[in-house]
């Protein structure tokens, strides 16, 4: 009986360090082919939707402002609560007069726009 459960544990024991290289094998083949492919990227060429701010911690441990990282116009994301109110009304004015009767559902610009 004592000979059959150390067999039984040396087999599992083997069993299951094969699994284990055999799993490190397949995922380090999975990093290797993954890195072989990419392709490099060049910070210069990358467009940007919005501005980036980049910052560091100082010694009294603040955060400070380093650099301001944006495209070709510096775009600022701006909740819309922030937005002042004759400024909601000049889009609204400009682009739909009649926003404020259909909420944004316009049957009548919707049967234009598919005729």
């Amino acid at each position: 009986m004592k000979r059959f459960v150390k067999v039984f544990f040396k087999t599992f024991l083997i069993t299951v360090l094969i699994a284990v290289l055999a799993f490190s094998g397949i995922v380090a083949g999975y990093i290797l082919s993954f890195i072989a492919t990419s392709t490099e990227i060049n910070v210069d060429n990358l467009r940007m939707n919005l501005s980036s701010i980049v910052y560091y911690q100082n010694e009294e441990g603040e955060y400070k402002e380093l650099e301001k990282l944006y495209d070709d116009q510096n775009r600022v994301w701006v909740d819309i609560e922030k937005i002042p109110k004759y400024m909601k009304d000049a889009f609204i004015s400009i682009e739909d007069e009649r926003f404020e009767k259909h909420k944004g559902f316009d049957i009548k610009r919707i049967i234009g726009a598919v005729l």
